[in-house]
């Protein structure tokens, strides 16, 4: 659990604050609205284990499975303290993800002795309010079987 503390502001940066995205972004798919609204149910319902269910099985491979509960546990209330449990969102679009940006974030990430457990395929970006401040929030995703799962950076 000591790693689950040390990891947890790591994977939060899988999520991803940021500003503009350079490339063009478009209209979610049927399936990242689906996966979305699911991410974000379970969110606003601190509900650790629909989000280990909607995280990828090679991203739930960082934690051993009798500690998920309880790492997925510190990884929702950061989510819960970072996105707040009602925001108003006011857009969400889709856009690959560019090999340079891959390299850049992996490069990144390994300096902080993180890594991806897979290589995300698109990013959800969430442009929301919350208590009257304007953010944006990048989810990582990729699909597993025909569905698409949130990828997080892992501790090496």
């Amino acid at each position: 659990m000591k790693a689950a503390r040390l990891l947890l502001p790591a994977v939060l940066a899988g999520l991803c604050l940021h500003g503009a995205a350079t490339v063009q972004a478009v209209a979610l798919d049927p399936g990242q609205e689906q996966f979305f609204s699911q991410f974000r149910t379970a969110i606003s319902g601190e509900d650790a284990r629909r989000l280990i269910d909607l995280t990828h099985p090679q991203a739930r491979e960082c934690t051993r499975d009798d500690e998920q509960e309880a790492y997925y546990g510190l990884i929702m209330q950061g989510l819960v303290q970072m996105l707040g449990r009602q925001q108003i969102i006011k857009e969400i679009s889709s856009r690959k993800i560019e090999v340079q940006d891959m390299q850049q974030s992996s490069e990144a990430a390994a300096q902080a002795s993180m890594k991806w457990p897979i290589q995300p395929e698109e990013q959800l970006i969430v442009r929301y309010e919350k208590d009257g401040a304007e953010t944006t929030a990048t989810l990582y995703i990729a699909r597993e079987q025909d569905q698409w799962k949130w990828i997080h950076l892992c501790y090496q």
